[in-house]
């Protein structure tokens, strides 16, 4: 009796693993295109990674922020060279707020990307590392739930494109590779809104706190969602909403109580950073008859006035790909021109996602779409890279 019993457990057992093999099959064939571009991408960011730390000799030497950028006891262990690749510019301020905390400067860099460093930390023993880890997976993380999202308007095929295309386009592949906060700020806002379309309402409202806690624009992302939920008389799930809402009202109080100001964020950049806008810029202008010149205008690989123009573009033909997102884009759009510095508009504007799906449905389906993104994909990684030399030379690239 006893042998009997042990059988059908173990034949239970046998049928549950079979089960859960099949059901994981399953898994991998339904969902194995959504690997390939993550797969792509990773590997080129590798591959480059590799070449600068040859080209570097980072075995041996330092970069130019290493050298006379950084304190010299935020290093962390000399020996462990290979994040000195993604560190420069605002990476240090980051650093900064784990090791001293927040002071009046400081309060600037919002506590999102600061937090996930922490608690990479708390796996890799090493803030440096921890730094570019985080952002080199969150920096790969949004890809599939971007891809998904996509899919909803065009064909799979344009999809995998379209998200390739995005990942290499020269400021989203540099700033979501560096240590900087687009990396989880582009994953939780992508993610945020792929959990809403599927009705996953707390996941997505907990990942759009994160986008809010991690960059200023973040809260924008709770624009579609409110209106997807009004638009479909979802008002019992408004109460969602206050969870992002939340995020930024205690980081705001944080400000209050260290600074006597409920938004040191913003006047700490307009006091301590340049801030020329394209408003104040457009305004200068007018008022002087001629149209006047900064540093920057003409001297990024991307231009700050092709940026908007291709980003009005592609927002205009984006409009019928879904009109929340749309309200989204614009929103977004106008607040970079209003408020942000001109010479950084080209990287802002990169990271408004939605956009980005109109570039699939205008010229990545066909029979010419793979060689067109192909293409443009090694266009893409050139720019990046010479960007990205650029970056660990400390030259300003956005």
């Amino acid at each position: 009796m006893i042998q009997h019993e042990n059988r059908e457990e173990e034949a239970s057992v046998f049928a549950d693993s079979t089960n859960l093999t099949e059901r994981f099959r399953l898994f991998l064939k339904e969902n194995i295109r959504f690997f390939y571009p993550v797969l792509i991408v990773f590997s080129t960011k590798l591959l480059c990674s590799i070449f600068f730390y040859h080209y570097f000799d980072l075995s041996s030497t330092d970069t130019a922020w290493m050298i006379r950028g950084y304190d010299r006891s935020l290093i962390g262990n000399p020996l462990v060279r290979w994040p000195f690749l993604y560190q420069g510019w605002d990476s240090g301020w980051h650093l900064i707020i784990i090791f001293k905390g927040y002071f009046y400067q400081a309060y600037a860099f919002f506590p999102g990307y600061p937090i996930s460093i922490y608690l990479f930390n708390l796996v890799i023993n090493d803030f440096f590392a921890s730094a570019a880890v985080s952002s080199l997976i969150f920096g790969v993380a949004w890809m599939p739930f971007f891809q998904a999202t996509a899919e909803r308007h065009m064909s799979r095929e344009a999809s995998s494109r379209v998200t390739l295309l995005v990942a290499f386009f020269p400021y989203v592949f540099l700033f979501t590779t560096v240590a900087y906060s687009e990396s989880l700020f582009l994953f939780a806002s992508v993610a945020s809104w792929y959990f809403h379309q599927n009705n996953k309402l707390l996941r997505a409202n907990l990942l759009a706190a994160v986008a809010t806690v991690t960059r200023m624009l973040g809260i924008f992302i709770v624009l579609p969602i409110f209106l997807d939920l009004l638009h479909r008389r979802k008002y019992r799930n408004f109460f969602y909403i206050s969870i992002p809402v939340a995020a930024l009202f205690a980081w705001f109080s944080y400000c209050y109580v260290n600074t006597g100001e409920w938004f040191a964020s913003t006047t700490v950049q307009s006091k301590y950073w340049n801030m020329y806008s394209f408003l104040r810029w457009a305004i200068d202008s007018v008022s002087q008859g001629t149209i006047s010149d900064f540093d920057g205008i003409l001297g990024s690989p991307v231009p700050p006035m092709i940026m908007m123009i291709v980003t009005l573009f592609l927002i205009y033909f984006g409009r019928k790909v879904d009109w929340r997102l749309t309200l989204y884009s614009i929103s977004y759009f106008l607040i970079i021109l209003c408020f942000a510095s001109l010479e950084s508009v080209a990287r802002y504007l990169s990271f408004i996602f939605p956009m980005w799906m109109a570039l699939g449905r205008l010229t990545l389906q066909g029979k010419w779409g793979n060689i067109l993104t192909a293409a443009l994909c090694v266009l893409f990684v050139s720019i990046a890279c010479s960007l990205w030399h650029r970056f660990l030379l400390a030259i300003w690239v956005a």
